[in-house]
């Protein structure tokens, strides 16, 4: 894989192979490019929308298996049952009958989880560590309108704790500030839930965004780039790409594409400050060396980039304001919810700041690392 993540055999501890760390690394100047995006989301990132969702529910394996309730009644044949002779069964043959069914299921339980178990590799996973919690059915997700969500999460879903969940992602959206990903240990509430998120968006040539929700609120998020650690990532609308969330404890793994992009600790406060984008460059005016008609052309094109300047920087100054708003509110959000949940169900997200977004998931699995 090139980068290595060891975190899912069993006692097994996190061990990354690179220089890079377990933990949120510092960026720089590739933070600045996104965080006005990421802030001007987290305040409303959960309100509710009108959802179209064309998919039937998971299908779950038959790992773990169910637990089978005791008859309530007993199937005793009373004093006026009249006998009515049946024909012999042919015990050979039902048995022949029955094998062979089972042979057929198991067969074509193997030739399901044959995948799942030949991608666990990539991420250090092992399958004999664990076993399938559901194999979805390809699934869409249309949400419309502004800071729009809706997810295939429901109260009464599998709860899990770890675990592994993937899917190829294919978004189409009229914007790119829009994102499709999942949500993880949720109480499964619509309109206030309590949960994880972790977003990909189209913005910035591809951005991962995580967020903790308390009661509906953000109250701690972080972003990742998924370019440059993942150079096949493709950010424009109608392309696809594949999403793994490896979820171990209170550490986070984030995969793009089968590469390791990102890690987190969800028991981190959020960022000390939040991170300003950079100031837009003030215009240079033409030299003294230029005359006549080049000097004409160079004032001319210095009018108008100053115009889109003064342009800009009213944005800049509008947006560095309402950065120092939301951030307040996402501290005061996160000093008075505990926002670190140890279990709850998974499910698919799309998102959108404004307009139309469609999701389509495909390939998707769950391999839940917890014991049965």
């Amino acid at each position: 894989m090139g980068n290595h993540a060891y975190f899912f055999l069993k006692n097994e501890t996190c061990l990354i192979s690179d220089t890079r760390s377990c933990h949120i690394n510092s960026w720089g100047k590739l933070w600045r490019v996104a965080i006005v995006i990421t802030l001007f989301w987290v305040i409303t990132a959960c309100q509710p929308a009108q959802k179209t969702i064309t998919s039937p529910s998971p299908v779950k394996t038959t790992q773990p298996p169910p637990t089978v309730s005791a008859p309530t009644q007993t199937f005793a044949a009373t004093s006026t049952t009249t006998h009515t002779p049946q024909p012999t069964i042919d015990m050979e043959a039902t048995r022949a009958v029955v094998k062979a069914a089972e042979t057929a299921s198991a067969s074509a339980t193997a030739r399901a989880v044959a995948p799942i178990h030949a991608e666990l590799p990539v991420y250090n996973a092992s399958p004999s560590f664990g076993y399938v919690g559901a194999i979805y059915e390809p699934i869409t997700l249309t949400v419309d309108g502004y800071h729009a969500s809706d997810s295939t999460n429901k109260d009464g879903d599998l709860s899990v704790r770890n675990f592994l969940l993937a899917a190829d992602i294919t978004w189409d959206s009229e914007y790119g500030i829009a994102g499709c990903g999942f949500t993880f240990r949720s109480d499964g509430d619509k309109d206030a839930p309590n949960e994880y998120r972790v977003i990909l968006s189209r913005i910035s040539g591809g951005r991962i965004y995580f967020y903790a929700l308390a009661n509906g609120k953000v109250a701690n998020f972080r972003n990742f780039y998924a370019i440059p650690y993942d150079p096949s990532f493709k950010w424009g609308s109608g392309t696809t790409n594949r999403l793994t969330l490896g979820v171990k404890d209170n550490n986070i793994y984030i995969f793009s594409n089968q590469i390791w992009v990102g890690a987190l600790d969800i028991t981190d406060p959020p960022p000390q400050e939040p991170v300003l984008p950079e100031k837009p460059i003030k215009p240079i005016p033409p030299g003294s060396e230029l005359t006549g008609k080049d000097l004409k052309e160079a004032q001319h094109a210095y009018k108008l980039e100053m115009e889109e300047y003064r342009e800009v920087y009213e944005n800049y100054k509008e947006e560095v304001s309402k950065i120092y708003a939301d951030y307040d509110a996402i501290i005061s959000a996160y000093s008075s919810n505990d926002s670190v949940y140890d279990e709850g169900t998974v499910g698919m997200l799309a998102y959108s700041t404004a307009g139309n977004v469609n999701c389509q998931f495909s390939n998707a699995w769950l391999w839940v690392l917890d014991q049965p």
